[in-house]
């Protein structure tokens, strides 16, 4: 998968004043290498709508640019050092991250490892995450969706629920922050176990993959997508990006029976430096069902093991190694676990 930035849901444009880019063929300078136009759902450029703005270097005039090394940790910790990412890292003022009650963080009851981690770790981990009470929010519109009553107060909450998720899915600089309503919800209903895409016939069944793909939902990536599924079903289902994907691949290199799960066109050699193909929805079946048993194991909510994935490629100890191999990155990880 190409490097990449962070990316805007649904927008190719960035109306602030750009700086004047050098228009000689070549790599753009004081750029990482590779930085290229993929956006952070795994798509390019038109195609899925959350292309990256900017970083594609100067325009080349008559000579193409050379491709960049492939590099595993430019689609793992590449955001380690600080940059803005599609979950935010808080505060903001006016906003809480309190949780609704009943579906994130749980004590962790068990000892053992999963992953090369122990649970504590992951609990320790999952702590660090903040959006400043957005996915609550998004838990609430969840909630008034399965409470809809006709087609037209459904097909109005699932509108707002998917452009919540959206805009949850932009890099945090870029998001929105309206007044939380997520005050307003006593708790989280648990939804049915399955539901029709309001303005189709097509049926999302909670434990089915075979349903959760082939409706319509343009400019919709897996981690967009994902996101949806974690809203809807918050203890069964969680967000697939391309941090806690590369985590994945990286801590299950010698785990033998997790990594022999895993798709082949992500079971990468432990000695290549090369990235991770373009995002696949196949993925996200066995990789959930390795973050549920993590879950179990460790007595967490399946978000815990999730987010507790997702900071643990942005600790500031993994950083960007160009050249780096995945075996190194995984021992990265680890170290960074251990002192967390």
């Amino acid at each position: 998968l190409r490097p990449h930035s962070s990316s805007v849901f649904g927008e190719s444009q960035d109306h602030r004043p750009r700086r004047r880019q050098n228009r000689r063929a070549g790599p753009a300078r004081g750029r990482p290498p590779g930085r290229g136009t993929r956006g952070h759902d795994g798509a390019s450029r038109g195609a899925e709508g959350e292309g990256q703005r900017g970083g594609r270097g100067p325009k080349t005039r008559g000579a193409a640019r050379a491709p960049a090394p492939a590099d595993p940790t430019r689609h793992g910790p590449e955001n380690a050092r600080g940059a803005p990412t599609s979950r935010g890292d808080g505060p903001f003022p006016g906003r809480t991250n309190t949780v609704i009650p009943g579906h994130l963080a749980l004590p962790c009851g068990s000892v053992g490892t999963v992953f090369g981690l122990t649970c504590t770790q992951l609990d320790t981990l999952a702590a660090k995450w903040s959006d400043d009470g957005l996915w609550n929010d998004i838990l609430a519109l969840a909630r008034r969706f399965w409470e809809a009553e006709d087609e037209g107060s459904r097909r109005a909450a699932w509108h707002h629920l998917v452009m919540a998720v959206g805009n949850f899915k932009r890099p945090a600089g870029r998001r929105l922050y309206p007044e939380s309503i997520s005050p307003l919800a006593e708790g989280h209903r648990v939804g049915r176990r399955s539901f029709v895409v309001p303005g189709s016939s097509h049926r999302v069944t909670r434990d089915d993959p075979a349903t959760w793909w082939n409706w319509e939902l343009r400019h919709a990536a897996v981690p967009t997508r994902t996101a949806l599924f974690a809203a809807l079903w918050p203890k069964d289902h969680h967000v697939l990006d391309w941090r806690v994907r590369a985590a994945v691949v990286a801590l299950t290199l010698t785990t033998g029976a997790r990594r022999a799960s895993l798709p082949a066109h992500i079971r990468v050699e432990p000695t290549t430096t090369r990235g991770l193909p373009s995002q696949d929805n196949h993925e996200y079946a066995p990789i959930r069902d390795m973050l549920r048993d993590a879950a179990k194991h460790c007595k967490l909510s399946l978000v815990t093991v999730e987010r507790a994935l997702y900071m643990l490629t942005k600790e500031k100890s993994v950083g960007r190694v160009p050249g780096r191999t995945w075996s190194q990155y995984q021992q990265d990880l680890l170290a960074a676990a251990a002192a967390a």
